[in-house]
């Protein structure tokens, strides 16, 4: 979920689901989905468009494409509040470049990042699945990573968020760095942003 951008709301998915214009128009985006089969304390929105998007990959080795879409969510001005409460801004952040080893995790005097998922595996209510950032990825372009996250087939879309601890010892500030893909994979915003920008002139926005 982000801020309001220049199209309005945005969310996020991956691409293999939603892949243009005609398939947005007919998704919905399910707010506050707790418990299975129940849509009680939930809030629906539609989607306008695709405003950003990568193609799928090919393979699993395949890291030649992001495999996301951006959708803009339909929303009045009395939606304003609800939205607000639950955007996130999420970051191009260098630190999981900066992180992204052994040696360097060390430099930042940690042994290892803390990484979550929230996911609605083939249409249930919010999983939350945890694990570790990965301590080496230097097989793989920086965009993409290898995690070991327990999550459920049906998983798509999912974003994996980690954090940096702040002062004391709990985990209180959490950033959304990657797109859950595939089993076992997943796309940083480190790629997803610039594209993103990249989509947003030369359609005019600003």
């Amino acid at each position: 979920m982000f801020p309001k951008s220049p199209y309005g709301w945005l969310t996020i998915t991956n691409n293999h689901l939603i892949k243009n214009d005609e398939e947005a128009k007919l998704a919905e985006v399910i707010f506050d989905f707790e418990v299975d089969g129940s849509k009680e304390g939930t809030k629906i929105f539609q989607v306008s468009r695709v405003v950003s998007k990568d193609f799928r990959t090919d393979h699993p080795e395949d890291v030649t494409h992001l495999d996301f879409s951006i959708l803009a969510l339909k929303s009045s001005g009395e939606d304003e509040a609800y939205l607000e409460e639950r955007a996130v801004m999420f970051e191009e952040t260098a630190r999981v470049n900066a992180c992204s080893n052994n040696e360097l995790l060390g430099a930042c005097g940690l042994t290892f990042l803390p990484l979550i998922a929230f996911s609605h595996p083939r249409g249930l209510a919010k999983r939350l699945s945890i694990g570790k950032y990965p301590s080496n990825t230097e097989k793989y372009p920086i965009a993409h990573i290898k995690h070991q996250l327990p999550t459920t087939k049906g998983s798509s879309g999912a974003n994996l968020l980690f954090s940096f601890p702040d002062s004391g010892p709990k985990f209180r500030h959490w950033l959304a760095a990657f797109l859950h893909y595939r089993h076992g994979r997943a796309v940083a915003w480190q790629a997803i942003g610039p594209k993103l920008r990249e989509d947003f002139s030369s359609l005019g926005a600003r």
